[in-house]
This record gives structure tokens, C-alpha cells and sequence, in this order.
């Protein structure tokens, strides 16, 4: 289905709704006229295999659409979904940084090669995961996790549990930037939390 945001006004509408699961869904950001959307409190909202209209992934704008009219959601989950981000040296890409306080579980599905690093610099920037505990990423390939251990750093220090789901990854070798991994001192941000692979 082609979905937009007078369609999700609907949703928002609902008094008592506190789970939403968009699947198979495609965004198309111009259709309908433009919505001031209210802000709504929500339990989980997934999004499963979410496109963008005309594009093969989904766009980071088209995905904070979706998620900033919730602004105290507890669980958010990208399920089998592709982010697309353009490189640009003026992020965070026209975004407005909107806080989601309750937010303390995140699933990230496949993230494209190309905009990995930009992708977790827009999430940064959006301070999107800073009370954010438990982080569950989908990983295309093993040169992301330095940009993901570098997020963390930066972004996501409360996380206390990461999963990194690797089985789409040729190489499951992982080369940490020295730096990044403080040399295992047991006060390292990085020792101090939960890895799954």
C-alpha cells in the first residue's frame, strides 16, 4: 500500500492505540495535503519492509515521518527495512531534532553500504538514541561496526545490550579501531555492556 501523512493523521487519531505495525508499506511523503499531526504517546511502532515512494529503500526523512508525530515511544523497530541516507556535508539533512524520551529499545534493519557512517552521524546529530538500552542492528557488512561502536560512544552510551545480527555478512572479521575499544580497560563505555553476535 501507498501511504502518506493524511493517512497516518488516521492513526494518530485513535485514542487508545498503543501498538502500530506498517508492513509492506510504501511512503510517499507528497501525497495528500500537508498535516499538522499531533504529538501521541505509543508503545512499539514497526515499521517491516518500509519504502519510499519511487525509491528502493527507505529514506531517513521518510522513516522520522513516520516516528516524530510519537514522541514517547518505548520500542521502535525497522524490520527488513533498508535506510537510505545521501552523503551531505550539511547534516543532519534539514532534519528538526525532536526528543523521544521513553525510547529504550531500537531495531535497525539492513542500512545501505554507502551511507552507514552518515546514517549514524543524522541519528547523533537527532540525539534520537540517547536514552536508548537496548540495540538490535541487522549488519550488511563488517566495516559498519566501527561506525556503530563509534555511535555508541558518541551517541548511545546507555545501551547496556547490543545485538549484532551478522548473517548476511560474507567476513565476520571485525577490525576495531584501537581507539574506539580503549585498549579493553574495564572502565571503557565499551566493556561494560552486553554483545551478541
Amino acid at each position: 500500500s501507498c501511504l502518506g501523512p493524511d493517512h497516518l493523521a488516521a492513526f494518530v487519531a485513535f485514542p487508545f492505540l498503543r501498538s502500530l505495525t506498517l508492513t509492506s508499506m510504501v511512503w510517499d511523503a507528497q501525497r495528500g495535503p500537508p498535516v499538522s499531526l499531533p504529538r501521541r504517546s505509543l508503545e512499539s511502532l514497526t515499521l517491516s519492509h518500509f519504502t519510499s515512494f519511487g525509491e528502493g529503500a527507505a529514506t531517513l526523512q521518510d522513516v522520522l515521518a513516520v516516528v516524530s508525530p510519537f514522541s514517547d515511544i518505548a520500542l521502535l523497530r525497522l524490520l527488513r527495512t533498508t535506510v537510505r541516507v545521501e552523503p551531505s556535508p550539511d547534516l543532519p539533512l534539514d532534519l528538526q531534532v525532536f526528543t523521544v524520551p521513553r525510547l529504550r529499545a531500537v531495531t535497525l534493519g539492513p542500512v545501505s553500504r554507502a551511507s552507514t557512517a552518515t546514517l549514524y552521524t543524522a541519528l547523533t546529530r537527532l540525539q534520537l538514541c540517547t536514552a536508548v538500552q537496548s540495540l538490535k542492528i541487522e549488519v550488511g557488512d563488517m566495516a559498519e561496526v566501527v561506525d556503530i561502536a563509534r555511535f555508541m560512544n558518541d551517541e548511545a552510551r546507555d545501551v547496556t545490550s547490543l545485538d549484532l545480527d551478522v548473517s548476511s555478512c560474507r567476513s565476520v572479521w571485525i577490525d576495531l579501531d584501537p581507539e574506539l575499544a580503549q585498549d579493553g580497560e574495564p572502565d571503557s563505555p565499551l566493556c561494560t555492556r552486553s554483545f551478541t553476535c
